[in-house]
């Protein structure tokens, strides 16, 4: 059976032409094949299809060899070009293959035409293979260095938001003693209270930055879906600016999801900026909930979700839409349809990580000129879970008289939280180092034996990252002291030494920096009920 083969003929004498084509079925191919006679005519074939291989006479009337080989090199494309002619000498031949043909034949002499042809087709099939290789190791390399740079980037945010934050724990600390202590009618009050909203302002900043570098903690917790949406609308729509329309469309019935509203924000943020990109200076952004129940018989129909009853997030635009290709990576890491240095292609990819992380599913429906929909799927937290998960919190005025051990290296921190625990009632033990906090803990048992007492250290609060040795580290070797000594970490980002995959496990309790006067009064109280 002849093999086909896309031949383009560059020649004036359809009878120069034909014998060029019985010598290739001779060889055993099927030519497909067209003649041109001039560079018009050439640049026109080479546009419209594809070709397997150039046949070129070397002298035409309006046309030649070297000019065919100029319009080759001009469309970019490589595909073998071979000199078929009678007119030329052995030393014309050579200028023309220097010139970049790949090979020249006299026409009464065919012979070795059509394994030339296979030759030089499996080149040029071999060139393109190389090429195609050199552009995936380009494009590997390309990624590694964005990631080099985001992980370095990542680095440096999660170094300068921990020293951050232990600035603005202090600044609020201290404001919040002043304003505790001033009579309400005092003329300081006013600028007291605009400090603490400035550095409030400036830990949500912290944040933005610690969820970059994704070295924020996430603490799952039972979230009502509409109310969390709805308390981020006003940001959302400063987000994506006056001429493309919010429309807030939630489910009548409220449903419960269990997950950390911060990931919620990043989810929410990410898919509007993205509609926001895809949208053509006016438009809509359409955020919608609903219940969703699958049965069991909808397990081989969805996508293998899980049979259960779901809150449904829907984020629909009237933008651009993507293709089936486009549709096909989205969720790949570095993927974007974005101009160089307007996107990491790293949103939806976080997206896609958040939703799994939580249990969830997603689904995207798009069409080019037709907008975009993702449809986000979270486990709906039945009644018992709400109940379980909702905890009365105490009052930040609720008094104490239990032993705390406090560990922070930062001198300010240290002392501005020893002051707030001691104003709450407790008895502060303070120390600057782990090592410290070991000798200052044998040192009061040792007192308490002595004493005979049983007014053990009942609670450790201590930083995670310090010199010497982790906050993890050291409350195991103060349990051998006090077995029933109870652990509050702190920090102002998370840590592989308390967290798995950056989420808390049930049994650490854990208090973000920078935290509120409100906050570590009632942190504390719940971790001493425990």
């Amino acid at each position: 059976m002849s093999e086909t083969i896309r031949v383009l003929v560059v020649e004036d004498s359809e009878d120069d032409a034909l014998l060029v084509l019985r010598t290739l079925r001779r060889g055993g191919y099927e030519p497909d094949w067209l003649r041109v006679q001039t560079r018009k005519e050439m640049q026109s074939a080479l546009k419209e299809r594809e070709w397997d291989v150039v046949l070129s006479d070397y002298k035409l009337p309006r046309f030649d060899a070297p000019s065919a080989l100029r319009v080759l090199f001009d469309s970019g494309l490589d595909i073998p070009f071979i000199v078929v002619s009678g007119t030329i000498g052995e030393e014309v031949a050579v200028d023309v293959m220097k010139a970049g043909a790949h090979d020249y034949f006299s026409k009464d002499k065919l012979m070795r035409l059509t394994s030339a042809i296979k030759r030089e087709i499996q080149e040029a099939e071999n060139r393109r293979r190389r090429l195609v290789a050199e552009q995936e190791r380009e494009k590997l390399q390309e990624q590694l260095s964005q990631a080099q740079k985001l992980e370095s980037i990542g680095r440096l945010a999660g170094g300068v938001a921990h020293d951050f934050n232990n600035m603005l724990n202090v600044i609020l600390g201290h404001t919040e003693m002043l304003l505790d202590d001033l009579p309400r009618q005092s003329i300081w009050r006013a600028s007291l209270e605009e400090i603490r909203k400035a550095a409030q302002r400036s830990a949500d900043l912290t944040r933005q930055l610690l969820a970059f570098a994704r070295k924020q903690t996430t603490t799952p917790k039972v979230i009502d879906l509409n109310d969390t949406i709805q308390g981020m609308l006003g940001m959302l729509r400063k987000l994506i600016g006056e001429n493309i329309e919010l429309v807030w469309q939630p489910s009548r019935k409220t449903g419960c999801v269990r997950m950390d509203p911060s990931q919620l924000d990043q989810i929410l943020v990410n898919l509007c900026v993205n509609a926001h990109d895809a949208i053509d200076k006016v438009g809509s952004i359409t955020i919608t909930t609903d219940h969703v129940a699958f049965e069991k018989e909808d397990y081989s129909q969805n996508f293998d979700i899980v049979p259960g009853d779901y809150m449904l997030l829907v984020v629909t635009d009237t933008g651009h839409g993507m293709s089936k290709e486009t549709l096909a990576q989205i969720f790949e890491p570095f993927f974007t349809t974005k101009d160089v240095g307007k996107g990491t292609g790293l949103g939806l990819s976080t997206v896609f990580g958040v939703v799994k992380q939580n249990n969830g599913y997603i689904r995207v429906y798009s069409e080019p000129g037709q907008g975009t929909t993702f449809k986000l799927y979270f486990p709906e937290c039945s009644t018992q879970q709400d109940r379980h998960d909702v905890k009365e919190i105490p009052t930040a005025s609720a008094p104490g008289e239990e032993t705390i051990l406090l560990v922070e290296d930062e001198p300010a921190i240290l002392k501005m939280t020893g002051t707030l625990l001691e104003r709450l009632g407790y008895n502060v033990l303070s120390a600057a180092t782990p090592v410290e906090a070991i000798q200052l803990a044998g040192e009061y048992a040792k007192q308490l034996k002595e004493q005979k007492t049983d007014n053990n250290i009942h609670l450790l609060i201590t930083d995670v990252v310090m010199p010497e040795m982790n906050g993890r580290d050291l409350a195991a070797k103060l349990v051998d002291i006090y077995p029933d000594i109870k652990v509050l970490f702190m920090s102002g980002y998370t840590s592989e030494h308390i967290s798995h995959q950056g989420m808390l496990e049930n049994s650490v309790d854990f208090l973000q920096k920078p935290f509120s006067h409100k906050m570590i009064a009632n942190k504390v109280r719940e971790v001493m009920k425990k």
